[in-house]
């Protein structure tokens, strides 16, 4: 339990940096589709379309940032969930345990 808690720990700070990166990815996402939408010609929805068209790159690097962010948060979540079950399992044999010393 001290090892996965440990281990938890040290992940945690990966998940962050990954959250960080999607948020990053998402910001010059953003800043680019201003910039292309803004260079675009034509009608609200033609702008759009290029705009979006021309930073397709950054739509995918987002994408594989929040997917990684999301994975990252998911695996913290089962550890801790683990640690939880291993301390109730625990808890309960020493529970257990105090009964059967007091029995005898």
């Amino acid at each position: 339990m001290v090892k996965l808690s440990v281990n938890s720990f040290s992940f945690s700070e990966i998940k962050e940096k990954s959250a960080l990166k999607a948020e990053c990815a998402t910001t010059l996402r953003k800043d680019r589709y201003a910039e292309e939408f803004s260079l675009a010609e034509g009608a609200v929805a033609n702008k759009d379309s290029i705009a979006t068209r021309n930073i397709s790159e950054e739509i995918l690097v987002e994408a594989i940032y929040e997917l990684i962010s999301s994975l990252f948060k998911v695996k913290l979540d089962e550890t801790h969930r683990l640690v939880d079950t291993l301390k109730t399992v625990l808890m309960t044999r020493l529970s257990e345990a105090k009964l059967v010393q007091i029995d005898t």
